[in-house]
C-alpha cells in the first residue's frame, strides 16, 4: 500500500515501472505557479508532482491518460467546453465545486480531481460526463496514484506471460 513519496518511488522502480532516471518531477516554481493559479494543492499531490509531475517511464499511457504537468492544463478546457454546452441548452450545472483541481483523466473525459485549499491529503473525485454526477472515486491521492500503478503491473505482468517484447523486468529495458 502506497502511503508516501518514498513507497511510490520505490515501488515504480522496484517494479520495473520506471528506472530512477524515467522518474521526471516538476520544480518547485513548476508547482508554485500551478497553485497560483489554482489554489493550494494538497500535499500529497504536491508530493506525487514533485516525483513524476513530467513522466514516470511506463506508469501511464499518456495519449490514454493525462495525469503529467503538460496535460493536466487541457482538462480545464475540456471541462469549460462542456459546461458552456450544457449552460447553452439550458441544462443544470452539475456540482463541481469552484476549488476543484483536475488532476486526471482518461482520453479527456472523466476528469478526476482533488479539491484546493492545502491539507495533507485529498479524497479524489471524478465527474461522470455521462450522467453529469460527481462521485468520490479514491479516500485519498495515494490511493489515486496506486490504483496507476496496480493498473500498469497488472499489464506488465500480462505482457511476460504472454512473452510479450514490451514486458520490462526491474531495472531492465523493453
Amino acid at each position: 500500500m502506497i502511503r508516501d513519496i518514498h513507497e511510490l518511488k520505490a515501488t515504480l522502480i522496484r517494479s520495473g515501472i520506471a528506472a530512477e532516471a524515467d522518474l521526471a518531477g516538476c520544480g518547485a516554481g513548476e508547482i508554485e505557479a500551478l497553485e497560483r493559479r489554482y489554489g493550494v494543492l494538497p500535499d500529497s499531490y504536491r508530493q506525487i508532482l514533485a516525483l513524476i509531475g513530467h513522466g514516470a517511464g511506463a506508469l501511464v499511457d499518456d495519449g490514454e491518460f493525462w495525469i503529467y504537468l503538460d496535460q493536466i492544463d487541457r482538462i480545464p478546457g475540456e471541462i469549460q467546453a462542456y459546461l458552456d454546452e450544457v449552460r447553452a441548452e439550458g441544462g443544470d450545472l452539475p456540482p463541481i465545486p469552484p476549488n476543484a483541481f483536475f488532476i486526471s483523466a482518461r482520453y479527456g473525459e472523466h476528469p478526476n480531481y482533488v479539491l484546493t485549499g492545502g491539507g495533507a491529503d485529498s479524497v479524489v473525485y471524478v465527474f461522470n460526463y455521462d450522467d453529469e454526477t460527481v462521485a468520490k472515486v479514491f479516500g485519498s491521492v495515494w490511493d489515486w496514484i496506486e490504483a496507476f500503478v496496480q493498473d500498469t503491473q497488472f499489464f506488465m505482468a500480462l505482457a511476460a506471460s504472454r512473452g510479450h517484447p514490451l514486458h520490462r523486468e526491474a531495472g531492465g529495458q523493453p
